[in-house]
């Protein structure tokens, strides 16, 4: 008989687990708020990062916004052994020079570099 383990896996559709991850991932180095936006505070301007997720169940998607600048997509990715892709937005001029923002999403990604395939906008 299946554990209430087994039987949350069975119930969760795909995003809600992607959901799930890339919530858990911020909500570790920051605060959640009212809104359910994750703010994060930094050494650098601008002080706080203020992270929503929107999910698109048709698309098995999680999209992150900081300081309401679309960074990029969350989805899943099992090859080469990782289980998530986060594929960065591009922005003209990225290839001179990484925001504070889109440089806290590389370094977040490549702490996780076991689980999340990191697809660069540059380069």
């Amino acid at each position: 008989m299946p554990d209430i383990f087994d039987f949350l896996l069975m119930t969760t559709t795909k995003s809600s687990r992607l959901y799930s991850f890339v919530k858990s991932i911020f909500k570790g180095q920051g605060k959640e708020i009212s809104d359910g936006a994750i703010t994060i505070e930094m050494d650098v301007n601008p002080r706080f990062l203020v992270v929503r997720l929107y999910e698109d169940e048709d698309k098995d998607t999680v999209d992150v916004t900081i300081n309401n600048v679309k960074m990029g997509i969350f989805r899943e990715y099992t090859k080469q052994g990782y289980k998530y892709e986060f594929e960065q937005r591009y922005r003209k001029g990225i290839r001179n020079g990484r925001t504070s923002a889109e440089q806290f999403m590389e370094d977040t990604c490549t702490f996780y570099r076991d689980t999340i395939h990191l697809l660069k906008a540059y380069g």
